[in-house]
């Protein structure tokens, strides 16, 4: 692997922002290597592990890579300071930079295709995440409205309002157990499992796969370096946390 600062990035991304934990190693819109899953362990326990092993699969070392990744919540509130404190670390002591994606933003990104995609999330408590983004024919994401937590029928009902009619893919964690809340806005009928999604549908179209998240977020930030669009990692909760330090 090269360091040519012409040659493209060679991206690391990371994603700690659920116990579906996933990195990913990614240069010039290819992919190199992912490695992830569900695991009962805590992210601080295994991400310095499973680290090591994705570069020796790649073959390739932290010295080596120019862009750094992260999702950065909604999430875990453990996990995501996991994912960001890593990474961070990483990118500082290597003198890289670092970038932060929202896991709504790369949920809308396994959509695959362009137009809307609605991403909910669990959130806990009853709740689930909720975004509504529009994804360009090149990948670059716009949010069309304001990121909701809440009730499933309430965010569904919210970012229906906000979408209009338009045709949609649905993604994410929450989707599959929120269909009725959407049919009992939008109508019975409303939304139809897609195991391949038909750029052509003129309704709703749930993709109910649980993708990894990483190497999606590892070929998107590359994108979004090259574009100059790249935000810096910073913890996106949508929600106050638990534990809050008292005032004096």
């Amino acid at each position: 692997m090269s360091n040519d600062p012409g040659a493209s990035p060679l991206v690391l991304a990371a994603d700690t922002s659920s116990p579906r934990a996933s990195l990913a190693l990614a240069r010039g819109g290819r992919l190199l290597a992912a490695l992830g899953g569900e695991s009962r362990d805590r992210h601080s326990r295994t991400f310095f592990a499973h680290l090591d092993l994705l570069l020796g699969v790649a073959g390739v070392t932290t010295s080596e890579i120019n862009l750094f990744a992260v999702v950065t919540g909604p999430g875990s509130f453990t996990g995501l300071r996991v994912g960001l404190a890593a990474v961070k670390g990483l990118a500082r002591a290597r003198g890289r930079e670092a970038v932060g994606v929202t896991a709504l933003e790369v949920w809308a990104l396994t959509a695959g295709v362009s137009g809307t995609v609605v991403a909910l999330l669990a959130a806990g408590r009853g709740e689930i995440y909720g975004g509504l983004s529009e994804v360009a024919a090149d990948g670059s994401l716009r949010r069309v409205a304001p990121d909701e937590v809440g009730r499933p029928d309430q965010v569904c009902a919210r970012l229906l309002a906000a979408m209009g009619t338009r045709p949609a893919v649905v993604v994410g964690d929450a989707a599959e157990d929120s269909v009725a809340h959407i049919e009992r806005v939008a109508g019975p009928g409303r939304v139809s499992l897609a195991g391949v999604v038909d750029r052509a549908a003129s309704g709703w179209q749930l993709k109910a796969d649980l993708p990894l998240l990483a190497p999606y977020l590892a070929l998107h930030a590359g994108r979004l370096l090259g574009r100059g669009r790249a935000a810096g990692p910073r913890p996106y909760y949508l929600r106050p946390t638990d534990v809050e330090v008292p005032r004096e």
